[in-house]
């Protein structure tokens, strides 16, 4: 008697698998060969727009985020960071002990990207109905979460001219925002 007999050998193995995906109508039936074209063209043409959409907010969205990065990392608070214990231990070698130095000097530096982002989404402006572009949760700064917002597109759009040199601006492409 085996290590795995009592696991192997226990159910009916079904040696015919089909799967395939049939495109299904909102009636519940499968759609018709030109009509499942149609909607394949319809998706097809959806991505390249969010793939085209990608490609040229890629390089803005970097630029954001490394003025970010910048900002925060020769901010005074950042300035202010006390790296000198966890030097002390990292030099006697004793890396078991470096984890609560490396928390430490990790919500440090957070919070100095967290202030940065705060003042980035205070100073981005107002949308057409005078509302701040990022929203807040609940009265509450969000820190680095301001940049997965949608309002994100909207500070991109008006200040498109500043993030973008005007020989690299592709304008057919400005217009998917």
């Amino acid at each position: 008697m085996g290590l795995f007999d009592n696991f192997t050998r226990q159910y009916q193995l079904s040696k015919t698998l089909r799967l395939e995906l049939k495109p299904i109508g909102k009636d519940g039936k499968p759609l018709a060969a030109e009509d499942t074209a149609k909607l394949f063209a319809k998706i097809l043409g959806q991505d390249r727009k969010i793939k085209n959409a990608y490609v040229a907010l890629k390089p803005v969205m970097d630029k954001i985020h490394e003025g970010i990065i910048n900002t925060s990392l020769t901010s005074e608070e950042a300035k202010q960071i006390d790296f000198s214990a966890y030097y002390t231990e990292y030099q006697k070698g004793k890396e078991k002990k470096l984890d609560k130095f490396e928390t430490a000097l990790r919500d440090a530096i957070g919070k100095t990207f967290e202030k940065t982002a705060n003042e980035f989404a205070k100073n981005a402006g107002d949308d057409e109905k005078g509302k701040p572009i990022f929203k807040k949760k609940k009265d509450k700064d969000v820190g680095v979460e301001y940049m997965t917002q949608a309002g994100i597109l909207k500070y991109i759009e008006n200040n498109i001219k500043t993030l973008v040199p005007e020989e690299n601006v592709d304008y057919s492409l400005v217009v998917l925002l």
